[in-house]
């Protein structure tokens, strides 16, 4: 396994009207030759009605599917595990961009995510 690097260091996103957010495509992770992906993704706070997604797509222009969802805070991070071993139809294969993206209506979430790619 390789070292966990911070892919998103803490952001805190806040509004007051519904609107969605995506990660800026710099950051996406490009998983390349990589086998497996794993998030750990830190809610620390969190108000209201919004979700934070983790999403994969195979190209930039998508689709991007959604392969987990985080509506509240915790006390520790989540560990995700993205795979390229899992089948096809699979909603955790790792494909080739990784992001986040938020849907946000009039609320507020502070969060990180670290990233290990093997």
């Amino acid at each position: 396994m390789t070292r966990v690097t911070e892919w998103q260091p803490i952001a805190t996103a806040y509004g007051s009207a519904s609107y969605d957010v995506i990660q800026h495509e710099s950051r996406w992770l490009n998983s390349g030759n990589c086998h497996h992906v794993i998030l750990y993704v830190h809610v620390l706070s969190r108000s209201g009605s919004l979700t934070l997604y983790i999403e994969t797509s195979d190209s930039l222009e998508g689709p991007w599917n959604n392969v987990a969802s985080f509506i509240s805070s915790g006390t520790a991070p989540t560990k995700v595990v993205l795979s390229r071993d899992l089948p096809q139809s699979d909603t955790n294969r790792l494909r080739r961009y990784v992001r986040w993206s938020l849907s946000q209506n009039a609320d507020e979430i502070c969060f990180r995510i670290r990233a290990q790619l093997s």
